[in-house]
């Protein structure tokens, strides 16, 4: 499982909010696990690993989000290989 502990203050009801949850859904799916986000002022959500928000709590109000995590025993293909092929693009481009 994934935890994510921000502090979304600084951003005040901006679209960054709005980001930090997608970025959420991305690293789940990335890593092909549950992720659980909670944030002080911003969105608190809870999303699997396929990257699905399956529970979701309010925009800068107090609210309780309850996740049921289980083990994903999927392999993500970026953890196995790592960021090689970024590289390998990276010195062709060069």
């Amino acid at each position: 499982m994934l935890a994510s502990l921000t502090n979304d203050g600084w951003f005040w009801g901006s679209s960054e909010l709005d980001m930090h949850l997608i970025c959420g859904v991305f690293r789940a799916v990335e890593c092909r696990k549950p992720l659980v986000i909670a944030a002080n002022t911003g969105f608190s959500a809870w999303i699997d690993g396929d990257g699905r928000i399956r529970a979701q709590g309010p925009r800068r109000e107090t609210g309780t989000v309850l996740a049921t995590v289980g083990r994903d025993p999927r392999k993500s293909w970026y953890l196995e290989h790592g960021d090689w092929p970024a590289g390998v693009c990276l010195a062709i481009a060069g």
